[in-house]
């Protein structure tokens, strides 16, 4: 193999995108951090009702926000578990894990859909 030809070069214009980009996310993450911390799921509701954005899509924004935290205490759950049966570290612990978790959220959806359902006499 012959790398003499292989010329590796910074651009500075790259850099400074790359870096503004990753600031960028950096803050939204912060900001939304921030929302969910100080905010109740029903003060978020009530603000996606107030803003008028409709009944169905203030549900549907709402029960997304909601699965977020869901998601991360049945990831948590399910790599504790994983990790004391003696389950290894890296790529296996990915290929085990996360379908245990999708199954579960599925599963938390499921309900959450039938809890709707009965509670509002129909699902949208």
């Amino acid at each position: 193999l012959n790398f003499s030809s292989f010329k590796l070069s910074l651009d500075k214009q790259g850099c400074i995108s790359g870096l503004y980009f990753v600031c960028s996310v950096v803050n939204s993450f912060c900001a939304a951090s921030l929302l969910f911390a100080t905010t109740t799921m029903c003060q978020l509701r009530s603000a996606l009702y107030a803003v008028r954005c409709g009944r169905k899509l203030g549900l549907s924004i709402a029960l997304m926000m909601n699965f977020i935290p869901l998601f991360f205490a049945l990831w948590n759950e399910t790599l504790s578990a994983y990790r004391a049966r003696s389950g290894k570290e890296g790529v296996r612990c990915l290929m085990r894990v996360l379908p245990i978790v999708a199954e579960r959220m599925m599963l938390e959806a499921g309900e959450k859909a039938s809890a709707i359902e009965s509670r509002i006499g129909m699902f949208l």
